[in-house]
């Protein structure tokens, strides 16, 4: 076998039509360091995925007098207690 034979085939070719994600990047990056072994096995584990809390959009309460939509854009009051009744609940 001549060099670029050799070199060839101990990289892996990848077609262009072909997909590979960042994690089977990673694997290979990990292997060839020989640090599989000294990294743990991470799994997934159920319940301890992140969960988000959607926070209120409404600025103010519907129906709403200018002056009251005036006090609550400027204090953050009623969104804060809005975000927290979905805690009660």
């Amino acid at each position: 076998m001549d060099e670029a034979q050799t070199s060839s085939s101990s990289t892996s070719s990848v077609s262009p039509g072909s997909k590979r994600s960042a994690h089977d990047d990673d694997q290979d990056h990990h292997s060839s360091l020989g640090e599989d072994a000294k990294l743990p096995r991470m799994r997934h584990q159920p319940g301890t995925e992140i969960r988000y809390t959607s926070l209120p959009t409404a600025k103010y309460p519907p129906g709403a007098t200018p002056q009251e939509i005036t006090r609550h854009s400027m204090d953050a009051g009623y969104r804060l207690e809005q975000y927290l009744l979905k805690f009660k609940k």
